[in-house]
């Protein structure tokens, strides 16, 4: 069964309760909100489809049980917005697989996403979480995968926490924070250096920064920091390979990639 919702509802509860197989839309425009604190805004038993174009508030504002063997497929548009209130979890998966792409703006006074299962998540948006923004930790062994081209924030020690899973985390947007910054960066760097990526420590278009480069000495990636006060606020990269060239044979960003993923199944 597939819901539709192309109006509003009240915004005293929010009555959308799936199984297994459903799918929902939520048109643009749409506001669902329940305020009642432990109450699912659109909840399914098992796994489906979700389509956010709209605005869905509510203590777990979008949840599925998932079903082992089974992927559930979840996108927010540019004009979505995913709220988790009461300190619980905006988007939640928590068994089977997944596969879900961020375009809108995703917030939480719990954790932005609560993934318990092996999946893949893209966010092009924004995730702002008072806890953690992206939490696998749960996911135990699996396998998750984290591409960020858009902006992650978290009030919390972590914007991505992946405890004991196995996590692919490349950042190609923005994360706020030290902590958080020190992290993904951390979890970039031993990826890298696991495949015999080397760092090349010079000055980049006038900064302080480095060239990565692969085995083979082409250039994979450049790293500038801006520093103030003696502190660094920022730190940029560029992995356009047209911006690139001008500094050396550019590197197959993918089969670097893929190399990764190869490496840390081997030794996980």
């Amino acid at each position: 069964m597939t819901y539709y919702i192309p109006t509003s509802t009240a915004s005293t509860t929010i009555d959308v309760n799936m199984v297994a197989g459903d799918a929902v839309y939520v048109a643009p425009d749409v506001v669902l909100t329940d305020t009642t604190p432990g109450y699912y805004g659109i909840y399914d038993t098992g796994w489906g489809d979700a389509e956010i174009d709209g605005s869905v508030a509510a203590s777990a504002a979008l949840s599925f049980n998932g079903t082992s063997g089974e992927q559930t497929d979840i996108t927010i548009g540019t004009t979505g917005s995913i709220n988790g209130i009461a300190n619980y979890s905006a988007v939640a998966v928590y068994s089977g697989t997944y596969s879900i792409a961020n375009s809108g703006h995703v917030s939480a006074d719990g954790n932005g996403f609560d993934l318990r299962c092996p999946g893949t998540l893209v966010n092009y948006g924004t995730i702002e979480a008072a806890d953690t923004a992206v939490d696998s930790s749960a996911a135990s062994t699996a396998d998750v995968y984290v591409y960020n081209y858009g902006a992650i924030q978290s009030g919390g020690s972590d914007g991505i926490y992946v405890g004991s899973s196995t996590a692919y985390v490349w950042n190609f947007g923005t994360v706020t924070g030290a902590e958080n910054v020190a992290r993904v960066t951390a979890s970039m760097m031993r990826s890298l250096v696991g495949i015999g990526v080397e760092l090349e420590p010079q000055q980049v278009n006038g900064q302080l920064g480095a060239i990565f480069r692969d085995r083979d000495g082409k250039v994979l990636y450049t790293l500038t920091l801006d520093v103030l006060d003696g502190r660094i606020q920022t730190i940029r990269s560029v992995h356009n390979p047209d911006k690139l060239g001008h500094l050396g044979p550019v590197a197959d960003a993918w089969a670097v990639r893929r190399e990764i993923i190869q490496d840390r199944r081997r030794t996980d």
